[in-house]
């Protein structure tokens, strides 16, 4: 009766708005959000449970049978062992009986759910069971949330400032639906619960960002300015991306601190994964920020390198979340376009020969070359720029785009595509 009025009081006392004390807090990875009242966490404390877990992970495919085999329907609240193609293998509860092939499931370790084919369904051992090793997830609410749940995008917010991070659990008491009343604090928030109230405040109309899905501390080009670069990944001649020459040593330190954090401290893959999200991802022995852009039904996924500009094809087990302290750290990588080329139709874009192309990644990578930018506008979500190589002739060197037209390339560009007026109106007053 005592703890049962304590539960009452602490969530009155966060329905009100105020500050009730914590009972217990914990280190905890958020592996799953539904909503701001119905989210997972994985506790941190346990490292022996954790090992188990991946050692479970590991053995279940040489252990657990199909159940197809066993002869036995499967019905709600079963305990199985699941096959997720690329994601591997993992423990998971029936939500509901298995209706037209298909199975509902609760990953019982992470929280999330899924629709898996019944033929993906297996026995799951005792000895590898919940009587083992209890489940790994636990469920929360954030303390409060009552006021905030129905505002615009606050879901939305929650998922994307906490989605695979590491945070700080203040439990509370228990909610009405148990799961545990809590308040979240991460290295850029005390209070997540604070910092949403505020953010919906002041954007009460407008989406919100999460802090690490934009460019913090970005760097940002002025119009007008001159600066040296390097071209770190070209796709045509209107989408490319570059970096300040004078940021190197600060790029080349953030590759050695990633390397050192991701190798030597034990990191688990990202539990979850979400197109948009910022995570971390490894590629043979180096470490690289990336933003998830597209889950392919094949199981890989597909990655841009936010400090280099370049695409790659990774699978799920590449991908890490991003520690705190790497999202404050701006992304060096400056999507550019060559500026006085682009087509006047948009649908033009990137129909470059691949002859044109390949001249401009060898004049644009040269390794004996030293190359300023002059960032002329912006627009398309890119700097339209003129490259020029200042190795033995400063300003009377030529640009890029001069170059392209005194080599004729220009010219084949603008016979063959004529919506690129503005370079056929150069070609016409150089009387090319």
């Amino acid at each position: 009766q005592w703890y049962q009025r304590r539960v009452r009081a602490n969530n009155l006392s966060c329905r009100m708005g105020e500050e009730p004390q914590p009972s217990h807090s914990f280190e905890a990875l958020v592996s799953h959000v539904s909503d701001i009242d119905k989210f997972w966490v994985q506790p941190l404390y346990n490292n022996e449970d954790r090992k188990k877990l991946a050692v479970i992970e590991s053995v279940l495919g040489n252990i657990a049978k199909p159940l197809a085999n066993t002869g036995k329907v499967p019905k709600a609240e079963d305990y199985v062992a699941v096959k997720l193609n690329e994601r591997g293998w993992k423990r998971a509860r029936l939500k509901q009986d298995v209706h037209h092939s298909l199975a509902v499931i609760q990953l019982i370790d992470y929280g999330n759910d899924e629709q898996v084919p019944e033929s993906s369904l297996y026995t799951l051992p005792y000895e590898l069971g919940i009587d083992v090793l209890q489940e790994q997830s636990v469920m929360c609410a954030l303390a409060g949330a009552t006021p905030i749940r129905s505002a615009p995008h606050a879901v939305q917010y929650f998922r994307e400032i906490l989605i695979s991070r590491k945070v700080t659990v203040k439990s509370y008491s228990i909610s009405p639906n148990n799961a545990l009343l809590v308040d979240l604090a991460t290295p850029e928030f005390h209070s997540v619960r604070q910092n949403i109230f505020l953010h919906q405040l002041a954007q009460s109309s407008q989406p919100p960002c999460a802090p690490h899905t934009k460019d913090p501390g970005s760097v940002q080009p002025k119009i007008g300015e001159k600066t040296a670069v390097i071209v770190s990944h070209i796709s045509d001649l209107t989408d490319f991306y570059v970096q300040y020459r004078s940021r190197e040593k600060n790029i080349s330190s953030m590759m050695t601190a990633m390397k050192n954090m991701y190798s030597v401290n034990v990191h688990s893959p990202a539990a979850i994964i979400n197109i948009g999200m910022l995570c971390c991802v490894q590629l043979g022995s180096d470490w690289f920020r990336a933003e998830i852009k597209q889950v392919l039904s094949n199981g890989y996924i597909l990655v841009i390198l936010k400090d280099f500009g370049n695409v790659q094809l990774v699978t799920a087990k590449a991908i890490y979340p991003l520690e705190g302290s790497l999202i404050s750290t701006p992304f060096w990588a400056i999507r550019c376009g060559l500026n006085n080329i682009a087509p006047t139709t948009p649908t033009a874009i990137g129909n470059f020969p691949r002859q044109l192309i390949q001249w401009f990644h060898k004049y644009a990578t040269d390794p004996n070359a030293y190359h300023t930018a002059h960032f002329i506008r912006h627009a398309d979500d890119r700097y339209y720029i003129e490259l020029q190589d200042e190795q033995g002739g400063g300003d009377s060197k030529p640009t890029t785009t001069e170059l392209l037209i005194t080599n004729n390339c220009a010219k084949r560009l603008a016979e063959n595509f004529p919506a690129y007026t503005g370079m056929q109106a150069q070609l016409n007053q150089m009387g090319s």
